[in-house]
C-alpha cells in the first residue's frame, strides 16, 4: 500500500516535471521565434544597394522603371525596380501597379507564383519569401488595391556559390526581365 503510494506520487511528480519542463521549453521556443520575428534580414533588405528611398516607399509611382509589363492576368503592371545582392541572399524590388477599375485584395505569395531568377551562372534561385511594402516599409502579404494604386513588392531569393552581376527574371508563360544585379 505505502509502495502504491509512493509510485502514485512519484508519478504525479514526473508529469508535473513533465508538464513544467514543457512549459519552460515551449516559453524558450517562443522567445527564440520572436526574436527571428524581428530578423536582422529585414533590415538588410532595406539596406541594400537599390532599396526604394524613404521618398519612394511613400511614393511608388515617383521610381524610375526602366520597363512594365503587363501582369497578373492583365490587372495590372508589374515594373522592376533593381536587384541587390546581400548577405547570403538576393534581393529584388519591383512595383506593381493594379490597372482594373474597382479594388482588389493582393496576396504577395500569390504573385509569385511561378517566378524564376536565373544568374548570369544559368543558375537558378530560390525564391525565399515574398511581402508588400506599405508607405511606412512596414512587410505586408495582402494588400487591398484601387485602379491606379502602386506599391512596392520584394522578392527574396537565396544566394548561388557566387554573386551575380545579372540576371533574368522569369515570371508567366513568356515575359521575363533583364536585369543588372548591384
Amino acid at each position: 500500500m505505502l509502495l502504491q503510494r509512493g509510485l502514485a506520487y512519484t508519478t504525479i511528480g514526473c508529469l508535473t516535471c513533465a508538464i513544467l519542463f514543457f512549459a519552460q521549453a515551449t516559453q524558450q521556443v517562443r522567445l527564440a521565434h520572436a526574436d527571428t520575428q524581428a530578423t536582422p534580414a529585414v533590415e538588410i533588405e532595406l539596406s541594400v544597394p537599390g532599396a526604394p528611398t524613404p521618398e519612394l516607399l511613400r511614393s511608388p509611382e515617383s521610381a524610375h522603371l526602366s520597363n512594365s509589363k503587363n501582369y497578373w492576368y492583365g490587372t495590372g503592371s508589374l515594373g522592376l525596380y533593381s536587384c541587390s545582392n546581400a548577405p547570403g541572399l538576393i534581393v529584388c524590388y519591383a512595383r506593381f501597379t493594379r490597372k482594373q477599375p474597382g479594388h482588389g485584395d493582393y496576396k504577395a505569395d500569390d504573385l509569385a507564383g511561378g517566378i524564376r531568377f536565373i544568374d548570369n551562372f544559368r543558375l537558378p534561385h530560390r525564391l525565399l519569401r515574398t511581402y508588400f511594402l506599405d508607405g511606412l516599409g512596414g512587410h505586408q502579404q495582402v494588400l487591398n488595391l484601387s485602379q491606379e494604386d502602386n506599391i512596392w513588392w520584394v522578392l527574396v531569393f537565396e544566394a548561388g556559390p557566387q554573386p551575380p552581376s545579372s540576371a533574368r527574371i522569369i515570371f508567366g508563360d513568356n515575359d521575363q526581365f533583364q536585369t543588372s544585379v548591384k
